[in-house]
């Protein structure tokens, strides 16, 4: 028996191409250690730079992770 499965509605981004397709779309970056007293931040994915994730929570600027940080960012699904 052959099963094909997608990755699924909250699936994680990994490849520079990932990451361009789902500009402008809710995501949730998880990192290694924490970041203004977090692991976890929530917000609509607003670039990608050269393995750079730029996160926009609504604030003034977006939150920057570089590529050593990034423990997880994947695809979030708002209800």
């Amino acid at each position: 028996t052959f099963e094909v499965s997608s990755a699924g509605a909250e699936r994680p981004l990994k490849r520079p191409s990932d990451f361009q397709r789902f500009l402008g779309h809710p995501v949730l970056v998880k990192t290694y250690k924490p970041k203004d007293g977090r692991k976890e931040f929530a917000g609509t994915l607003a670039g990608y730079d050269n393995g750079a994730v730029l996160l926009d929570m609504g604030g003034a600027e977006p939150l920057r992770f570089e590529k050593p940080e990034l423990a997880l960012v994947r695809l979030r699904v708002e209800f």
